[in-house]
């Protein structure tokens, strides 16, 4: 993952200084199409003059330390949420596999005679709906 410290990433911001969760490339990208679409062009030069990545010699030492943190964490984050999408699809490959083993029709069928062999309510494929037959 790319990421970068910048002066003035953001028009907007609580410190003139940010550690980004992107690369200085991908956010002068957002800034020349994104928000190009929605901000007048003396903005978007202004954003451009101020916008300057600050390169790891130029940097004291606390603040490359800050970074390489962030980006620790980042990257424990990102592993987190690999995981979490690999939980997701095996998930939900089971639950496809459990409804497919229940859709089979012989058990469809076994189903409902045993149904019918334990109550008499009157459900059918049909008659589906327990609110509509007699009160029992």
């Amino acid at each position: 993952m790319a990421t970068c410290v910048a002066l003035h990433a953001h028009h907007e911001a609580s410190l003139p200084i940010e550690l980004l969760g992107e690369s200085y490339a991908s956010r002068l990208e957002t800034i020349n199409t994104t928000k190009a679409r929605v901000e007048e062009p003396w903005q978007i030069e202004l954003r451009k003059k101020l916008f300057r990545e600050i390169l790891p010699a130029d940097m004291p030492t606390w603040l490359a330390d800050l970074w390489k943190q962030s980006d620790d964490l980042l990257k424990q984050r990102d592993d987190l949420l690999k995981q979490r999408n690999d939980l997701w699809k095996q998930r939900n490959d089971l639950w496809k596999q459990r409804n497919d083993l229940l859709k089979l029709k012989q058990r469809d069928e076994k189903l409902i005679a045993f149904h019918d062999s334990i109550c008499d309510c009157g459900w059918s494929r049909t008659n589906n709906n327990i609110f509509d037959f007699p009160r029992l």
